[in-house]
């Protein structure tokens, strides 16, 4: 039981990282990171799978919460901005245990 508890209290621990991530400077605004955060955080508690994507030859960043799913439109300012933070919330997503599909 304790090693259940441990792992919990780890993958709870990544939500923060996960938190971080989009309160970073990447120019997106507080409600769409909040909306970002529960949605993705709702997804992880029933064991679902975030859908993501870089949009082929532009500045945005979709994720989404089931395959059907619109999702967030996040608009970078260039290429690069889009990539690091795409880089760095898969990798928050991925060290909370989360599935990710790439599907926009």
């Amino acid at each position: 039981m304790v090693g259940n508890e441990m792992h919990r209290e780890n993958k709870l621990r990544n939500s923060g990282r996960l938190r971080r991530v989009l309160q970073s400077s990447w120019g997106i605004d507080e409600q769409t990171e909040d909306n970002v955060l529960h949605a993705v955080t709702a997804v992880h508690k029933v064991g679902g799978a975030i859908y993501i994507g870089r949009v082929y030859d532009s500045k945005i960043y979709r994720i989404g919460c089931n395959p059907d799913d619109s999702g967030f439109k996040l608009v970078f300012r260039n290429y690069e901005t889009r990539n690091q933070f795409a880089d760095a919330f898969e990798a928050a997503c991925d060290a909370m245990g989360m599935s990710i599909h790439r599907y926009f």
